[in-house]
């Protein structure tokens, strides 16, 4: 934006930080000179994750995760500097991880503050600054003297810099703008929170935490929330792919054919490939990856991957304990982003639509201890009709139930579920297709929490029977009995689908319960159970992950992973396999920052979809049945 006036331009100094940057900032770049901080690729991504909180009226609290030499501690800098001495009454602390970087960023402050353009509006006096080994700041404003004699303090902004071992834990703190940096490396990340709880709620503070990955820690569990959409901080990934620094010259053009043709191949290559599909990279970047492996990261592609990721999968991957390939689990990832931009479809698999599952109807049912509303039938109801907030547990739906064309057309004549013409057509082109069959599945949350002490999710997953694509996902931390229900809205409007509750642990007998003995629904999963006083077997409700179904289980994901068959799109159940992984007692599950509902329910339909037989296509005029079969009392 251009800006044309001397008012237009203090303006534009107080709160557009990509333009203060370049306008006023000095740095010293990686050639030794002082230079302006022209903002690069990484940084205007940053810039630009505050200006949407800005706009948007809220808080800025942004957490970045970063490769290496991004320069983007030095851009998180400036932005504090900048509303220090741009705005009056700030405080600004920027804690680093240990005494030299904390070293390192005073100077960087204090050089940006020194070479600030000399016009007194630009560049306030400086009221005091100090660079001792337990205390660092500089203020800006009247010195004391004259605020003394005056009564007026002028701008009385500061910057104090600290280190996370030595820094005050916030108690009695006020603070407007505060900067986290490697956070991932913090003795006492606990720390943090305390920071975080001085600085209020109000528009125009600042909270920005920034790190490199370090295996999973607080960092990585403030991350996910993030990426979840849980709390207020926004998520700003910046990869190696986006560093112009990241790329390498040839030597020769000959040389550079050369390199070409083995692109895709030889210890390092596998990864190749996606990185030009995806990222767009050049043969000067990848030449400059095959190079960093070898020196920087002592020829160890994980510890280049945590270093220097491409995603923010592979920067976690610094343990090397996971269950699922990394390479195999970011394709599946890239494709559920992917599918995240797509318009949504009410005919065929397209991007996600959220929206409730209602019942369309209810029957009275007489139980002993009374009597229940069994939903009959489901309608679905998208967000922006239901009047919820976010917080509401929605469906995620990437495909509504496909009944046939004459059923389109007949809705679409009706005027029912905003069917369009082009929604008619494609239905046409679908018309030989069968209707769908489905499989619903539901992972329980048990009693566990993560180290933060959240709860864990209920997980509802429906795939197609025939195809194994995923076509609607549920989480929420409802109860059993809401879970049932979801579960039972779900399974009737996905054509009488099967449905299948995890019951080991116990924590699935409720929903169980209600689903098949209150409700009366009959298409539910039972497996075979070894009666061990009896030596016989014997129908039991539910699917029960234990020793010998869960490596089968594994088994089928990592194969369906290998292959591109999985059909995943959610992008929330793809982040979860990253956090699978190997725990210390040998077992497998999530992290301690993470949960796998999604992902447990999403195995057992795969696994059950390989175990229960595809139901025939009825004969045109052959017998209708129903799940509702079994008799409901009233």
């Amino acid at each position: 934006m251009a800006y044309e006036t001397r008012e237009q331009v203090l303006q534009a100094f107080k709160h557009d930080h990509a333009y203060y940057a370049e306008k006023c900032l000095k740095i010293v770049n990686k050639r030794a000179q002082l230079v302006p901080l022209v903002p690069r690729r990484g940084q205007l991504k940053f810039y630009a994750a505050i200006a949407k909180q800005k706009a948007a009226g809220l808080p800025v609290r942004i957490i970045v995760l970063k490769c290496r030499r991004t320069g983007l501690s030095t851009s998180s800098a400036g932005v504090v500097e900048q509303n220090t001495t741009q705005k009056a009454n700030r405080r600004g602390l920027i804690v680093a991880h240990d005494v030299d970087t904390a070293a390192e960023i005073f100077d960087i402050a204090n050089r940006m503050y020194t070479n600030l353009p000399p016009d007194p509006a630009v560049k306030p006096p400086l009221a005091g600054r100090r660079n001792a080994a337990k205390e660092k700041y500089l203020k800006f404003g009247n010195r004391a003297g004259v605020a003394h004699a005056t009564g007026d303090a002028g701008l009385d902004s500061h910057i104090a810099i600290d280190t996370a071992g030595e820094v005050d834990a916030g108690r009695g703190k006020t603070i407007t703008d505060l900067l986290c940096t490697e956070v991932a490396s913090w003795k006492h990340p606990e720390k943090a929170l305390s920071l975080m709880s001085a600085v209020a709620d109000e528009p125009d503070t600042y909270i920005i935490l920034e790190s490199t990955a370090k295996g999973a820690n607080f960092f990585k569990s403030r991350w996910d929330r993030a990426m979840r959409g849980e709390g207020g901080f926004a998520p700003v990934f910046i990869g190696w792919t986006e560093d112009e620094d990241c790329t390498r010259a040839f030597p020769s053009p000959g040389a550079r054919e050369a390199f070409i043709k083995t692109i895709g191949s030889g210890p390092w290559g596998a990864d190749e490939p996606r990185l030009v599909d995806v990222f767009g990279c050049t043969p000067e970047q990848l030449w400059w990856r095959r190079n960093a492996i070898v020196d920087k990261c002592d020829g160890k592609l994980e510890f280049f991957k945590q270093e220097f990721p491409s995603s923010p999968e592979e920067a976690f991957i610094g343990s090397g304990k996971h269950v699922f390939s990394i390479e195999f689990i970011s394709k599946a990832i890239d494709r559920a982003e992917a599918i995240e931009k797509l318009p949504p479809a009410r005919v065929g698999l397209g991007g996600p639509q959220r929206g409730v599952l209602l019942p369309s109807g209810v029957k009275t049912r007489a139980l002993t201890y009374g009597t229940i509303e069994v939903p009959t039938g489901t309608i679905w109801t998208p967000q922006a009709a239901t009047g919820f907030d976010a917080t509401h547990p929605f469906w995620t739906v990437w495909s509504m139930p496909w009944r046939g064309a004459d059923d389109v057309q007949k809705r679409f004549t009706a005027g029912l579920g905003g069917l369009t013409e082009a929604d008619v057509a494609a239905a046409r082109d679908l018309a030989a297709e069968p209707d769908g069959q489905y499989i619903v599945t539901v992972d329980p949350a048990g009693g566990d929490e993560n180290t933060a002490g959240d709860q864990a999710f209920h997980a509802i997953e429906v795939i197609d029977h025939r195809t194994g694509e995923q076509v609607a996902e549920y989480a929420s931390r409802e109860d059993p009995d809401e879970i049932a229900r979801q579960a039972l809205l779900a399974g009737l409007w996905f054509n009488e689908a099967w449905i299948s509750i995890e019951a080991t642990g116990g924590w699935g007998l409720a929903p169980l319960r209600k689903l098949w003995k209150d409700f009366g629904y009959r298409r539910v999963f039972t497996r075979k159970s070894l009666d061990g006083t009896k030596e016989k077997t014997s129908d039991r409700l539910g699917w029960s992950t234990d020793r010998r179904t869960k490596p089968l289980m594994e088994d089928t994901a990592r194969e369906e992973l290998r292959e591109g068959s999985h059909g995943i799109r959610s992008r929330a159940l793809a982040l979860e396999f990253t956090t699978y992984v190997k725990l210390p007692d040998g077992s497998h599950g999530p992290d301690a920052e993470a949960f796998s509902d999604r992902l447990m329910a999403w195995m057992q339909a795969k696994q059950l979809r390989g175990e229960i037989a595809v139901r025939p296509v009825p004969k045109p005029g052959g017998d209708e049945h129903s799940s509702l079969t079994r008799p409901l009392g009233g």
